[in-house]
């Protein structure tokens, strides 16, 4: 059996309101009503467990940041963080992420041999490790006064609604939208190989769109590098 959404509403999907009305239009009207918005919400639960594992540029953001203990709480809307940078008002300083499982020897054992991480001009202690924890970050070491930076992070994708319209997906992307929230609504139905139809082409279609957003190589000198282990190592 073949499948596809008509090709008569290719670019027609750019707000909330529009999405309710392709569905109703792509099932003949069979899709209830009362569920439609049920279906959207579903539809992205879906989509945004996708981009947690894949997460894409337009999720790419920043925010002021503010240490001033060990545990800092993290954005609600936070998926991942990619990013940490401290300041003293003229230099900047990266925080390098820790994995959780290996933070708490970092911590314990002060396996940095140092206590302090001084900034280039402004003095005083900064952290230079961070790691995530129960939604919270953690720093180390602990910061002698307050610092402020700049958090880079993936921003988990906004609900569309009644009262928020579209976002970046939507208007980039309906068809990831659309082929989701047809797939709950026949499922529902139930038209179970008409679903099955259209869970496969929400995989083709969220496949091609984490493509469409490629990730730059790292350019970064790695660990195991000849040179940068011999300095590790010899004090080269």
């Amino acid at each position: 059996m073949s499948f596809v959404i008509s090709q008569a509403l290719d670019g027609a999907i750019e707000t909330y309101d529009d999405l309710l009305a392709a569905i109703t239009d792509e099932t003949d009207g069979q899709a209830s009503a009362s569920q439609l918005a049920a279906y959207i919400r579903r539809a992205e639960a879906r989509i945004r467990r996708k981009l947690a594992i894949d997460p894409v540029r337009p999720m790419m953001v920043r925010a002021d940041i503010t240490v001033d203990g060990e545990y800092v709480d993290s954005p609600a809307d936070m998926v991942r963080p990619f990013g940490i940078e401290l300041t003293d008002g003229t230099d900047r300083r990266e925080v390098v992420f820790v994995e959780t499982e290996n933070a708490t020897g970092v911590y314990s054992s002060n396996s940095l041999g140092r206590d302090t991480f001084t900034a280039y001009t402004g003095g005083g202690t900064y952290p230079d490790r961070f790691t995530m924890l129960d939604g919270e970050f953690r720093f180390y070491p602990v910061p002698d006064t307050t610092r402020t930076g700049t958090l880079f992070y993936y921003q988990e994708l906004p609900a569309i609604s009644v009262d928020n319209q579209n976002n970046w997906l939507l208007e980039a992307h309906p068809d990831a939208y659309l082929s989701a929230a047809l797939y709950y609504a026949y499922r529902a139905m139930p038209d179970i190989d008409k679903a099955a139809a259209m869970k496969a082409i929400f995989e083709e279609e969220m496949a091609e769109i984490i493509e469409a957003y490629p990730k730059p190589e790292n350019r970064q000198t790695l660990s195991v590098d000849s040179g940068l282990a011999g300095h590790r190592f010899y004090g080269w």
